[in-house]
């Protein structure tokens, strides 16, 4: 995230946003081990990737938020009631940068959206979320990434839309093609290879 996107995020949430990168399961483990992180809150159970419910054995504080209670132990500390897709209003993003705005069918049988549930828990921790609706996150996600911004310019039959948004639904960089990010590649011999398809 680059200086000027930071500094419109902490402007928004009064507080500092870290420089690092988030942690993967991993290093979760490894913050749990040196006690630098003590909770583990998880919203849905595929949440916790390939570790599974074994997440729930850490030695530390485990809240899970997911529509059914999990199969087998170890079991979380709490689980409340999530709220599924059905229950559910705001917007969803897939891996082809689709951006779907769904709408609740049905009340959730808990009475609290996701993000309600969300919103109450940060108020406890001490960080107030005193969004009253759906609405209210959405107004402050496209002031933050208007590429989120499902209105007459990027709305579909369906409400869908896409990002990067452009007239030929293209990227906006060389030869209309995606940018990979250079970061990721240093993980991975592919670079020659990607050098000799140019």
């Amino acid at each position: 995230m680059n200086a000027a996107a930071r500094q419109g995020f902490e402007s928004i949430w009064g507080k500092p946003v870290p420089v690092a990168q988030g942690r993967d399961s991993i290093e979760i483990i490894q913050g749990v081990e040196s006690g630098t992180i003590q909770g583990i809150l998880a919203v849905g159970s595929d949440a916790v990737g390939e570790m599974k419910n074994t997440f729930f054995d850490l030695p530390v504080f485990s809240v899970l938020i997911d529509t059914v209670f999990p199969k087998e132990p170890p079991y979380p500390d709490v689980v409340l009631p999530g709220a599924s897709f059905a229950e559910s209003d705001g917007t969803y993003t897939n891996c082809e940068r689709r951006i779907q705005q769904v709408r609740r069918a049905i009340s959730p049988p808990a009475g609290k959206q996701n993000w309600e549930i969300i919103s109450a828990l940060s108020t406890s921790l001490g960080y107030p979320m005193n969004y009253r609706k759906v609405s209210d996150m959405y107004r402050e996600i496209i002031g933050l990434l208007p590429f989120y911004r499902i209105g007459k310019n990027g709305k579909t039959t369906e409400g869908i839309a896409r990002w990067p948004r452009s007239k030929n639904r293209k990227f906006r960089f060389e030869r209309s093609l995606a940018r990979t990010n250079p970061n990721d590649l240093q993980h991975y011999q592919v670079l020659e290879a990607l050098e000799s398809l140019a």
